[in-house]
């Protein structure tokens, strides 16, 4: 009787050779029993890929205190801007954590924040090769407004360029006045309403212009229920973007980019908005 050993064993071993070997040497066949261990290994793997997956899309999103788009209110980050942007996360399977900062520091955290997204952004020449975007997603206009009361007439922004104005240092609407060429105080303030700061200024008279969106200056009229600001000059389309750190993946910013297709497509913006207007 032959022995074991007198098997021919392949030169390069491996599991299918010895079952060649075997069925060569016994005759039948021999039925692999790797199935269970193969099933498991695919099944932990395919789990430890998707818990990967939905960690790295966590994003942190940053803003400013900025009303009606973004602001706190009982603790929580509400507004417009943020409603879109939260609705956009949703549908598009990205969890998140929100939180407002002075523009300045929102800015700059999110250029080093590698899975940072900030809101609502003007997209700038100077801006743009830095952010990976997703937008526009809403489309207020900037406008310079006075108190009611001023008698002062702008015909062109010529006849802006004798006075001063303040802006936030990093803000899209200051550097929108320093292209046109007009004088602006620019300023770091260690809390965010920086906007209603302008405004009571402007009403007590210790400034005569404030830079607003539209929907700023009507939301700022309505919550002090003073009279309404005087638009002096209007300054363009002002198209708000959600901008994220370069390192986000460009699966994630396609998938909002989708995402916020969807809800313009099929009304949901346009409700939204219709609330604050």
């Amino acid at each position: 009787m032959t022995g074991y050993s007198d098997i021919r064993h392949p030169p390069t071993p491996g599991y299918g050779h010895l079952v060649d070997a075997i069925e060569e040497r016994f005759g039948g066949k021999v039925k692999p029993r790797v199935h269970r261990t193969s099933a498991l290994t695919l099944t932990v793997s395919l789990f430890m890929l998707l818990q990967s997956a939905s960690q790295a899309e966590r994003l942190a999103l940053l803003t400013e205190d900025k009303p009606p788009y973004n602001m706190l209110e009982n603790g929580k980050v509400v507004g417009l801007a943020t409603r879109i942007v939260e609705e956009t996360m949703s549908r598009a399977g990205v969890t998140y954590d929100i939180a407002i900062y002075p523009w300045l520091r929102a800015y700059n955290m999110t250029l080093h924040k590698t899975d940072g997204c900030l809101f609502s952004t003007m997209k700038t020449p100077d801006r743009e090769p830095l952010f990976k975007w997703v937008g526009p997603f809403s489309a207020d206009h900037m406008a310079i407004f006075t108190r009611p009361e001023n008698p002062i007439t702008v015909a062109s922004i010529e006849d802006l360029k004798p006075f001063r104005f303040v802006g936030v240092k990093g803000d899209a609407y200051t550097e929108k006045l320093k292209d046109m060429g007009l004088r602006v105080d620019e300023i770091v303030l260690p809390y965010s309403d920086v906007d209603a700061v302008l405004v009571k200024k402007v009403r007590e008279g210790k400034l005569d212009f404030v830079v607003l969106g539209r929907w700023t200056a009507k939301y700022m009229t309505h919550r002090t229920g003073a009279a309404d600001l005087r638009e002096v000059y209007d300054l363009g389309g002002a198209p708000g973007y959600i901008a994220c750190n370069r390192a986000v993946s460009d699966a994630t910013i396609a998938r909002l980019q989708q995402s916020l297709d969807s809800i313009i497509a099929d009304g949901t913006r346009d409700r939204l908005e219709d609330t604050y207007r």
